[in-house]
């Protein structure tokens, strides 16, 4: 599969102000989160690409995120921050 699949998304980070949604249980099963395909038109294929692409951008900068969300694409804002 390409992209990166969202695992967790803790709470006040920048996925979760994006709105981004990381696995979940629902009635006893766990269920995929959003998957990353792309940020700023830039397709990531594992977590070294995503890694190398974010490395390009600027802390504080806002990206559009291509994510992949129950079969659908969408794209979503994120404002890049430090990770604690």
């Amino acid at each position: 599969m390409d992209g990166v699949p969202i695992m967790q998304v803790y709470p006040g980070s920048a996925a979760e102000r994006a709105g981004l949604s990381g696995y979940a249980r629902r009635n006893g099963r766990l269920v995929p989160g959003d998957i990353i395909l792309a940020v700023e038109g830039t397709r990531v294929h594992d977590v070294d690409g995503l890694r190398n692409t974010l490395e390009r951008y600027e802390i504080g900068q806002t990206v559009k995120v291509r994510v992949q969300r129950d079969g659908e694409e969408r794209e979503v804002p994120v404002t890049l921050q430090e990770v604690q």
